[in-house]
């Protein structure tokens, strides 16, 4: 057992005794999704170079304690909480800091955030939004709306995925489906993976639908053959098990072991069959599929086919066509427009030729015919056979005749060339001299294998057991069974290889093929080479389909065409294009299932492009290509993380395990699950991270950062976003700028929309200024530079200030909401500094004091705790609760004061107000100015209504309106009217009295009411 425990502040982990690791506590840092695996790892990495700096991995089972007690997962969560001095990440109901807890049935863990659902037993969900994983031992990675049902099954990312069924995978993309035990689907969009152990390695539209299926990319393409592989292509079908598509459009291998290249509308329904490449070849078992087995077409056009209509120009060929059935192992090599019917049946090339005689032969030219005649040979044009066993030619010459066996011959009916011997027969063939094997009188032939044939040609050798050589020069069938049609200089060297024609090829390895072409080896057991000119497939059941220089040499691996592309691991594909490199590092295996469709130089470095022939010259150098990786086309891209992606583009690079990149130039993607749509220059090196588009963008040094698109953006915190602009930075975990320019922040939690030089500065660490908003506008939260007013850019130096706890700036220019839950509507050069302070715009208004509000105006202040200032210009509201509604040089300075507006008015005292006017004062306690001009309020619940220069200095005393009336500190004096200076408490003064409607009679009168009697006026005692 491994033991962990805390020694002297640091780490220490050994084993049997021996110390096998020592780090400082706070350094360490612990995967704690890794604890709910099938298999629960310890994985302790150093938390200030990120979590791929391993430093400790191994199975939870094999760890234990200080005490020797073997850890649990939740045993081993509280030694991390306890002792490592960091928030462990998951912890669920620890109570820490966590950014996940356990789900409601604390079966599984989920993000806190996010809306997602970890429903399964041990089920864990790592980020992302709206996430389901309710299968046993489920995971999801992050992305939105993902739903994960199967037991063990994961999804890494991407959105609208659904796993349902047991070991299930998705990597990512959008709308993938992986619905049986064991399918896996890498990425792309709305692919269906529904057998067993059935993949889709990425592309559109593709379906795995058989038993262990592979469509590893590509566009519409079904593999529904147990065991079937499309690699790649448009609207191609593998539905026969074992079959193989290796892409092109719309070809289909519906039989056993039927294997399609490439190329056009090629179809095959015939068990063992190949088809190279071409357009509209067609292999036909009429009534199952081992009527017609081992048909072999390498390209051409319309091969078994009549009807439809060629495009001399174009070389399409449309319209409705008639196939004919197959020969069974018959071969076609090349050429339009061909047929091979008969068993054993082979055209070398050319045009308009059939072979219907068993083991008939056409070495190529045009409208040739064996006409049903068993083992007829043809060479030249023209031709239609008329005899079995017959090589018929147009015209022939005797290059030498001192080299012939000393037979005399001459022409008989039908131009047939007969011996003339002494014997007098008239066998153009003969026995060899061990009388083994039967070769022709002419020609310097040698067929000296066990039943060993050669039909014809010249200086041909034949010494394999039932060997056979149908013509041709110099050529050697030396394997059992092996057989070379025709052609120059071809070796058939191993048991039953053959070779079709062309010129200096070998095929020496056991049941290898080579069509044709110039210079081919086929090497390895069961291997395949079409045509082209230097291809070699070296590997068991490696195909090189035609194009030049190309080399399969691992076990299954193929390679359609193109020029000096070559592959080292298994069961890979290359397409075509030029120079394209499959690299595996150690042995095949080690980046097996690798894809590239075509372009040129992937997974190279080094040489020289020429941009105008498109030729890639010089010395490269390869790197290691990702296990199950796929380059779908394009130039210098190189896909070397497992399970990596790229679509096409140029000089991009997939090196995180399961990254994708869609296309564009220039891009990395370095980050586990990291995902790039296209663009230039874009990297995304955090977990998860995503870059959309755009040029120059950074998605970093984090988990789940995600760039829309613009140029020069950076996403770095955890789950950070930058949705476009430029030079935007987002830095802090859930941080979010929607785009503008150069706005930044640093700030858990933060949102900028837009605008220009917009700044959430955080001062000591991210969560200080945490839920900052702003939601656009130029220099926000800064100050210096220079605005162009006319173009509104802001350049020059600036200086930021520290953004205010959850507060918000709506937009405008230049507006800072320091306050903690501050908030800045608007306007230009606001300040929002208190706590809860609000300005609702304006230009130059501050509200500084906690609670304040200031609605607009200029350069108005609400300093005082809870003040208010509605609108108006210079108006100071620095009491606690004081309120100025609007108006101009106001000054509300006492608690709980009120001003409703004026000029240069003054409200000082406790709950004094002033109403309006200018140049008013109230100053004392609940002191009160209607309005007016020049008018003092300055005593205890003094009031005065209006007019002008009006003193109210008695305790509780008024003054209606008028002008100059003074309550000369008399308590509760009341004047109405002008001039007049009170001498008595509790007196209404006033300049003239006149009493309407007096009453005649007291009676019903209360005591001081006023009546009259006659002309005298009375009062009610």
């Amino acid at each position: 057992m491994i033991k962990l425990e805390i020694v002297s502040g640091s780490l220490q982990v050994s084993n049997g005794g021996s110390i096998i690791l020592v780090a400082p506590k706070n350094s360490c840092a612990i995967d704690v999704l890794s604890l709910y695996d099938a298999i629960p790892f310890v994985v302790i990495y150093n938390k200030y170079l990120g979590s791929s700096t391993v430093i400790f991995s191994q199975p939870l089972a094999n760890c234990e304690d200080s005490t020797a007690t073997p850890f649990t997962v939740n045993s081993f969560i509280a030694f991390a909480e306890a002792n490592l001095g960091f928030d462990t990440v998951g912890g669920g109901c620890g109570g820490g800091s966590s950014p996940f807890e356990y789900n409601a049935n604390l079966t599984g863990i989920e993000p806190c955030l996010g809306s997602n659902n970890a429903s399964g037993a041990y089920a864990t969900i790592g980020g992302g939004q709206c996430n389901t994983s309710s299968g046993l031992y489920s995971k999801v990675g992050g992305g939105y709306k993902n739903t994960n049902n199967g037991i063990t099954s994961t999804i890494g990312g991407g959105q609208c995925n659904t796993t349902s069924f047991n070991s299930s995978t998705i990597g990512g993309g959008f709308a993938n489906n992986a619905s049986c035990d064991s399918a896996t689907i890498g990425g792309g969009a709305l692919n269906v993976s529904s057998k067993n152990a059935s993949t889709v390695g990425g592309g559109c539209l593709n379906t795995a639908s058989g038993d262990r299926a592979v469509v590893s990319g590509g566009l519409s393409n079904i593999s529904s053959g147990a065991c079937s592989f499309v690699g790649g292509g448009v609207c191609n079908t593998g539905s026969g098990i074992f079959s193989t598509v290796g892409g092109g459009v719309c070809n289909t291998g519906s039989a056993t072991n039927s294997s399609v290249g490439g190329g056009c509308c090629n179809i095959t329904n015939s068990r063992f069959s190949v088809i190279g490449g071409g357009q509209r070849n067609i292999i036909q078992s009429p009534t199952n599929e081992c009527c017609s087995f081992g048909v072999t077409i390498g390209g051409g056009i319309g091969h078994n086919t009549t009807g439809g209509t060629i495009n001399a120009t174009t070389g399409d060929l449309t319209g409705a066509i008639t196939c004919c059935n197959a020969g069974r192992l018959s071969t076609i090599g090349g050429g339009f427009r061909n047929c091979a019917t008969a068993c054993y049946s082979t055209v070398g090339g050319g045009c308009c030729n059939t072979a219907s005689g068993v083991s008939s032969s056409i070495l190529g030219g045009v409208s040739n015919n064996t006409s049903t005649f068993a083992c007829a040979m043809i060479v030249g044009s023209n031709i239609t056979a008329n005899r079995a066993c017959t090589t018929f030619v147009n015209d022939l010459i005797v290059a030498s005749a001192s080299a012939c066996s000393g037979c005399s011959v001459g022409i008989s009916t039908n131009g047939l060339l007969i011996p003339i011997s002494p014997s007098g027969g008239s066998s153009p063939f003969e026995y060899n001299a061990n009388l083994t094997g039967i070769e022709p009188c002419l020609g310097s032939n040698n067929a000296s294998g066990a039943y060993a044939t050669i039909g014809g040609g010249k200086n041909n050798t034949s010494s394999g057991v039932c060997s056979t050589i149908g013509g041709g020069y110099s050529n050697t069938a030396s394997g059992v069974c092996s057989t070379v049609g025709g052609g120059y200089s071809n070796i058939s060297s191993n048991n039953s290889s053959v070779i079709g024609g062309g010129y200096n090829n070998t095929a020496s390895g056991l049941y290898a093929t080579i069509g044709g072409g110039y210079v081919n080896l086929s090497s390895g057991a069961c291997s395949f080479v079409g045509g082209g000119y230097s291809n070699c497939a070296s590997g068991a059941c490696s195909s090189v389909v035609g194009g030049v220089c190309n080399t399969g040499s691992a076990t299954n691996s193929s390679v359609g065409g193109g020029w000096c592309n070559k592959t080292t691991a298994r069961f890979s594909v290359i397409a075509g294009g030029q120079r394209n490199i499959i690299q595996s590092p150690t042995n095949e295996c080690c980046s097996l299932g690798v894809t590239i469709g075509g372009g040129i130089g992937h997974n190279t470095t080094g040489g020289t492009f020429n941009a105008t022939t498109g030729d890639l010259t010089g010395a490269i150098t390869c790197c290691n290509a990702g296990k199950l990786s796929t380059i779908g086309g394009g130039y210098r891209n190189c896909a070397t993380g497992n399970f990596g992606f790229i679509g096409g583009g140029q000089l991009n690079n997939a090196s995180g395990s399961s990254s994708a990149i869609g296309g564009g130039y220039g891009l990395t993607a370095s980050g586990v699950y990291a995902t790039i749509g296209g663009g230039y220059s874009n990297t995304a090196s955090g977990y998860g991270s995503s870059v959309g588009g755009g040029k120059n963008n950074i998605s970093s040094s984090s988990c789940f950062s995600t760039i829309g698109g613009g140029q020069n953006n950076t996403a770095s915190g955890d789950f950070s976003s930058v949705l476009g602009g430029v030079c935007n930075t987002g830095s802090a975990t859930k941080s979010s700028v929607g785009g503008g320019c150069c706005n930044i922040t640093n700030s858990r939690f933060s949102f900028i929309g837009g605008g220009q030089r917009n700044i959430i500065q955080s001062p000591t660490n991210e969560c200080c200024s945490f839920g900052v908003t702003i939601g656009g506008g130029i220099g926000h939260n800064t100050t210096g530079g220079t605005l162009n007013t006319t173009t509104g850019d802001l350049t020059g130096a600036i200086t930021c200030c520290n953004a205010g706890k959850l507060s918000t700036i709506g937009g405008g220019f230049r507006n800072c909401a320091t306050g903690a839950i501050s908030t800045v509507g608007g306007g230009t050069g606001n300040l929002a500094s208190g706590g809860c302070s609000t300005v609702g715009g304006g230009v130059i208004n501050t509200a500084s004091g906690n609670f304040s509000f200031v609605g607009g105006g200029f350069s108005n202040c609400a300093s005082g705790s809870n003040s208010t200032i509605g609108s108006g210009c210079y108006n100071v509201a620095s009491g606690g609760f004081s309120t100025i509604a609007g108006g101009y040089v106001l000054t509300a300075s006492g608690l709980y004061t009120t001003i409703g507006g004026g000029y240069n008015n003054q409200a000082t005292g406790y709950g004094s107000s002033v109403g309006g006017g200018k140049n008013n004062i109230s100053s004392y306690y609940f002191s009160t100015i209607g309005g007016g001009k020049n008018n003092t309020s300055s005593n205890y619940y003094s009031t005065i209504s209006g007019g002008v220069s009006n003193t109210a200095s008695g305790d509780s005393s008024g003054i209606l309106s008028g002008k100059s009336n003074s309550t000369n500190n008399c308590p509760c004096a009341m004047i109405v009217g002008s001039n007049i200076t009170a001498d008595r408490v509790c007196a209404t003064f006033v300049n003239n009295l006149s009493i309407k409607n007096i009453p005649s009679s007291n009676a019903g009168l209360p005591s001081g009411s006023v009546y009259r009697i006659g002309n005298s006026v009375c009062i009610v005692i």
